[in-house]
């Protein structure tokens, strides 16, 4: 038996209703503080807080997209065992990926020694959410099943593929 499908699939940038407020304009997620420095006693009860990180969502954030498609043989070769070998394609457009676009310059040092120099020194690291993602998956799937007899039954599956 020759079987297939295929189709196109759109993805949700956001599942819930907090990620959804986060995405309405002015579309600046929040602000983060790791690892804040308390005031020390034995210094004079002073210290600086590092500079926070942000998140920023690309106003022009498009929702994600895949065609999937599968083409597949079935077969059987004894009354209890069966063949199944199949092509998949899957191709996605406009996945959401993330990219600090504040990251500091390798082998540079700030002003008090303890990070890289950044673009924009008011802050530690802006993700920055934008459609770069793709996907591109190709495969070949051969799967032997064997249908319960005498209390036994199993399965062995071999994948080839490229993504």
């Amino acid at each position: 038996m020759v079987y297939g499908g295929t189709g196109i699939y759109y993805d949700q940038v956001i599942l819930n209703v907090i990620g959804n407020a986060r995405f309405t304009p002015p579309k600046k997620v929040g602000i983060q503080i790791d690892n804040p420095r308390w005031p020390d006693p034995f210094a004079g009860g002073t210290t600086t807080v590092p500079p926070p990180n942000i998140s920023v969502i690309d106003e022009n954030l498009r929702t994600p997209w895949n065609w999937n498609t599968q083409l597949g043989y079935r077969r059987e070769l004894t009354r209890d065992l069966g063949v199944d070998v199949s092509l998949v394609y899957n191709r996605g457009y406009d996945h959401v990926f993330i990219k600090n676009t504040n990251a500091g310059r390798p082998g540079s040092a700030n002003v008090n020694g303890d990070g890289a120099v950044r673009p924009d020194p008011q802050y530690t690291n802006v993700s920055f959410y934008s459609n770069y993602g793709e996907i591109r998956y190709k495969g070949l799937v051969v799967d032997v099943r064997k249908r319960m007899t005498g209390r036994l039954s199993y399965g062995a599956n071999y994948v080839l593929s490229t993504a």
